[in-house]
């Protein structure tokens, strides 16, 4: 498992444009593997009683793909 540690500051389409070299890259290292992107997001919420901001770890997938050597790595990227 490869992961891209959390970066402040980035909503998930700029996230996504900013790691997109660094993650195909990877993936033309590693051919014949199956890959699933999961890009987590810290969600915020005031609870209206209290005031207080409940934050909340949400997953998105982005599914599976199989990353064989004619797999086009920028569409599979733009698939996620």
């Amino acid at each position: 498992m490869y992961k891209i540690e959390k970066c402040d500051g980035y909503d998930p389409n700029s996230l996504l444009t900013t790691v997109k070299q660094s993650v195909i890259n990877l993936l033309a290292k590693n051919r014949q593997t199956k890959v699933a992107v999961i890009l987590r997001c810290a969600m915020e919420k005031p609870n209206p009683q209290t005031g207080e901001i409940v934050t909340t770890e949400v997953p998105f997938w982005g599914g599976v793909e199989v990353d064989l050597e004619d797999t086009d790595l920028n569409e599979l990227y733009r698939r996620w």
